[in-house]
């Protein structure tokens, strides 16, 4: 993430309910809630949430817009010019994904999205004409090249051996493909600016893979971004681009602290929390009073 960048990033979580409460319905987890929360990923610190059934969606687009729009509410003024969001392939929608295009064409404001996209039928056909010179190698968010021990490594697991270790992960971008293959635009519909990318890794023991997957044994992922194609240097790199779309697996640590201190089941009205800069530790301080949002949203 670049320096001066408030990082909003959303993620349903479902949270047990061990009695009748109200709101509380049978889900693929169980019994209880399904609430839709929002995180500053700079501090840690939830932004918004909305209390939902059980039983909600996780890829209720009206939802998701209304915790975006309260989340960069909570915001204090000075911390919204430079904005990213991002959510998983659940979230994914033309809704939400509409709506931050609109956002990010803002005079004077910056908003790069991240969110995760489906490997359907149009993707699959895209990464099967990749040529295997335009997979890079793959970086985790310490920038350290993705690689794992092969099984006929040597004893020393620290060693620099080039036939001990193999890339575990590589990334490319799909764009073009869908974009201009032979069947044409098949992305017609989506932002202009939405760029497709794919991740592929080596499955850990035991995962389950598609037939698509079974075929050639790695495990793929996809994700889109707003990022423009004007970015130079480091940031324009897919292996960045790569990790910094991989980090929001982080947010599911959040509820679990959170829901340490605070039981979600017992909020009545779960909507918009308390403004950053009125709780933090000073890394967002300084609260705004002005949280118009929309249509005059102001940066």
């Amino acid at each position: 993430m670049s320096e001066g960048v408030t990082c909003i990033r959303l993620d349903a979580t479902v949270t047990p309910a061990h009695s009748d409460k109200e709101l509380a319905e049978p889900n693929f987890k169980g019994f209880g809630h399904h609430p839709l929360l929002s995180y500053c990923d700079n501090t840690g610190e939830p932004l918004a949430g909305m209390m939902r059934r059980g039983g909600a969606g996780s890829n209720t687009v009206a939802d998701h817009l209304q915790v975006l729009q309260d989340s960069i509410a909570a915001l204090p003024l000075r911390h919204r010019q430079r904005l990213m969001v991002s959510c998983d392939g659940a979230g994914a929608g033309h809704g939400l994904i509409a709506r931050l295009d609109a956002l990010a064409a803002r005079p004077g404001c910056e908003l790069v999205c991240s969110v995760g996209w489906d490997l359907g039928a149009r993707e699959r056909a895209a990464i099967t004409r990749v040529p295997e010179s335009a997979w890079q190698i793959a970086i985790d968010h310490h920038g350290e090249l993705r690689e794992r021990r092969t099984e006929d490594a040597c004893p020393n697991s620290r060693c620099a051996h080039a036939g001990c270790w193999r890339e575990a992960a590589h990334v490319t971008e799909l764009t073009g493909l869908p974009r201009e293959g032979p069947g044409g635009d098949q992305l017609t519909g989506w932002p202009p600016s939405m760029r497709v990318f794919a991740r592929r890794e080596r499955p850990h023991p035991g995962a389950q893979l598609s037939l698509f997957e079974t075929a050639d044994g790695w495990r793929y992922s996809l994700w889109v971004t707003n990022l423009p194609t004007t970015v130079r240097g480091w940031r324009a790199n897919p292996a960045y681009i790569d990790a910094t779309h991989r980090v929001h697996a982080r947010v599911r640590v959040v509820p679990r602290s959170f829901n340490d201190s605070v039981d979600l089941s017992k909020i009545d009205d779960l909507r918009c929390v308390a403004p950053v800069g009125e709780r933090s530790s000073g890394r967002t301080s300084g609260p705004s009073t002005d949280f118009s949002f929309p249509p005059e949203l102001r940066c």
